[in-house]
């Protein structure tokens, strides 16, 4: 199944910031879960691109792997990074 996301609000974790006017695809595929993001807003700053997986939402243990690129000031940056 595919999903267009189009200015979602993501609140994934209360001890994890959320992600505002969130633009990507949601995918599950077997029993992997990939989001794709183009654009969002994380602490005032920009997310240019990440991309979000869960290789095995039924695993005993989930495991998620995320890589994104952001822009930011350094203060913000690392609000986000200890979150």
């Amino acid at each position: 199944a595919n999903l267009t996301l189009d200015k979602v609000l993501l609140k994934y974790d209360p001890e994890w910031p959320e992600i505002s006017e969130l633009d990507g695809k949601l995918v599950f595929q077997n029993r992997q879960m990939t989001v794709d993001v183009a654009s969002g807003i994380v602490k005032q700053g920009n997310v240019r691109s990440a991309l979000a997986v869960i290789p095995d939402l039924f695993a005993p243990v989930a495991m998620l792997s995320v890589q994104t690129k952001l822009s930011n000031q350094l203060d913000k940056a690392a609000e986000v990074i200890q979150a």
